[in-house]
This record gives C-alpha cells, structure tokens and sequence, in this order.
C-alpha cells in the first residue's frame, strides 16, 4: 500500500464528521483524515491494522479499496488518514428493502463479519452509517481502520452499545461483536416487529430484546443472533 503526501483539503470539499475523523471529497478519491486529539500511537496502530488487512485478498470486497495511506508528520509509521473509494448505495434499515431482504442482508452480514473473525479481525463498529448495501448482495463496511487484530489490546474507540459490556470485564472479540449486531438488528428491524398481527419473537429473542433494551451485558445478547429469533406470520 503507498503512503503518499497530500496537502491540507478545502473546507468547502468536505463530506462528514465522525468521532475521531473528518471526510473530505478529493479529485482521487474520498479522504479521511484523522482528527487532531487522535495520538501518534493510535495512528501508528491504524496504519498497522490496514497493512494487516490488506493481505487477505477476499476481504477486499468488504471495505473501500484504499488508494493509499497519507503521511504524517510525527513518523514513517504514523498516518494522517487515508484516501479511498467512494461508496454509493443505501443503508441496511432502507425503505427500500423489504422485511424478507433485511433478514437476508443481517445474514450476508453475519458471514461477512464471520469471514474477518477467521483470520483474527475483529469489526466491532457495526452501525447503521458504517454499512451501505451497494446491491442486494454486496455489503460494504466504512471506518475499516476501526478494526481490531488478534495482536490489540483495546479498541481505538469504545462504542457507546458496547460501554456497560466492557466495563465488567468484556473484552474484544466474538461476544462484544454479537452485542454490536443484536443492537443493529432492533434498530433495521424496529418499525417491522413493533406490528404484532404479521411478526412474532419468539421466547429466547423476547429475552434478548429486553436485555438489549435493559442495557444487560450479563444475557444471551451476546452470544446468540436476534434477527433469527424473528418470523414473518404467512
């Protein structure tokens, strides 16, 4: 992956915020840069995590391919961000898929995050903005950076769904991975369970929807999947 310079963008060209970087619109692609309060280690592990990432070739589908890695000031192994394709689709709690195709979109995303857990990456971040669906097929997931590898310790950032789990003791990996997908599940299904006559949840994912709502960390929640704890009355 090249590391490139890259003078500072125009305010004009940006494209949105988030917690720890600004997206800006370049002739070349779209620019991430990371905000000022994020650390040299924290951008030296960043870059470390892409490089990591980058040699697992079937997992290129999954994220924005990434034109390369823009220097920093501080060292050779630090970045200020990167530059990467543009991703347009919708996200996954679209109008535009039925209640049939958001069960089948949570599953394709199952076996997606399932694909990097095989090679010990963790994607914890698993949001509605960080997700857009190009087809009904294709899931593609942002803020790639935010991973975690089999070598980290912590995350860059602890998602607010995922607080109360950590502070007793949760730890990176498959369980703080399911809480993120189970809190996803009640948000992309939300408007299609609360109608009783055509859906039903059955006893286990009554249970793990009100540990969700509870905040519980101590639940089913995390080790088994809500959407397949949901039916669609025929």
């Amino acid at each position: 992956m090249q590391t490139k310079s890259i003078l500072s963008p125009h305010k004009g060209a940006i494209k949105g915020t988030g917690s720890e970087a600004k997206v800006y619109i370049l002739p070349d692609g779209y620019y991430k840069k990371f905000k000022c309060f994020v650390s040299k280690d924290e951008r030296i592990g960043k870059r470390r995590k892409l490089l990591y990432l980058e040699q697992f070739e079937h997992l290129k589908k999954y994220y924005p391919h990434i034109y390369y890695l823009v220097s920093s000031y501080f060292s050779q192994k630090s970045i200020k961000g990167y530059v990467m394709e543009p991703v347009f689709g919708h996200h996954i709690n679209s109008d535009k898929f039925s209640f049939e195709e958001r069960i089948f979109l949570l599953s394709l995303l199952r076996k997606i995050i399932e694909s990097f857990n095989e090679v010990g990456i963790y994607y914890h971040d698993i949001r509605i903005p960080n997700l857009v669906v190009k087809d009904k097929n294709d899931i593609v997931l942002l803020d790639i950076d935010s991973i975690v590898t089999k070598d980290d310790t912590k995350m860059d950032v602890i998602p607010f769904a995922l607080r109360a789990y950590m502070s007793v003791g949760g730890t990176i990996g498959t369980g703080a991975q399911t809480i993120m997908f189970n809190n996803l599940t009640g948000k992309v299904l939300k408007n299609e369970i609360l109608d009783d006559d055509h859906f039903i949840i059955d006893k286990d994912g009554k249970r793990i929807e009100n540990d969700i709502a509870l905040d519980k960390v101590d639940c089913t929640a995390d080790h088994e999947y809500f959407y397949e704890h949901i039916k669609r009355l025929k």
